[in-house]
């Protein structure tokens, strides 16, 4: 089915004046979804003739050229490019160019944790063959973690909990997880060191010591 054949407002339908405002604003993204990330409107109008009950709807939009995704070049030197690279596996070179696209490459990475500022930006002044490369730049979220809590549990009552995240070890993305909690009938420690493999949205290899 064609985008304009989706077109949720249908002949015959009631015309409503929010419905229309958001079938326009889903046409216009399902055209960028596409890779058209340059549109413009050119003119949107709605005709009624109160006469016969009727209206026309009228919207022309230049939709520009399609682009893909070129290369993604990351400014940063805290972890591999490779590393970072692992985490855009859902979204590659040759990928339509769309705001959804990069807006999913935007949360991939900032939910990693491993960076307070992700920002990125298609360029537009190196496209060769409707392929943009796109610029990423990150900077590094803090090292380390300390999180302190109190709490009371049926088994040692009173208790106070306290973990520690070293987030990042080393340029490959390894990190480790200390966590202790402390009463006066019991108290518990443990941790892991975690490498990050393959997807490393997903995989990853865990170093458990027992203490």
């Amino acid at each position: 089915m064609s985008i304009v054949a989706s077109f949720p407002i249908k002949p015959e339908d009631s015309l409503h004046h929010a419905q229309y405002e958001a079938a326009k604003e889903q046409l216009i993204s399902e055209i960028g979804r596409l890779g058209y990330s340059q549109i413009k409107i050119q003119e949107t109008k709605v005709i009624v003739n109160p006469g016969n009950n009727t209206a026309h709807i009228h919207i022309n939009l230049l939709s520009g050229d399609k682009y893909f995704l070129d290369e993604f070049h990351f400014q940063q030197d805290f972890l591999n490019d490779d590393f970072i690279l692992a985490y855009t596996q859902d979204i590659k070179q040759g990928d339509p160019l769309s705001q959804e696209n990069l807006l999913a490459l935007y949360d991939t990475l900032y939910s990693s944790g491993y960076f307070s500022k992700v920002d990125i930006k298609p360029d537009f002044s190196k496209v060769k063959e409707q392929h943009v490369p796109v610029n990423v730049t990150l900077e590094p979220a803090k090292r380390h973690k300390f999180t302190l809590g109190a709490g009371y549990d049926t088994e040692i009552e009173a208790n106070v909990s306290f973990r520690w995240q070293h987030r990042r070890l080393n340029h490959q993305g390894h990190y480790s997880d200390v966590m202790a909690k402390l009463s006066s009938k019991k108290s518990t420690i443990g941790g892991a060191y975690w490498i990050p493999i393959g997807d490393p949205r997903t995989d990853k290899i865990g170093i458990i010591p027992k203490f």
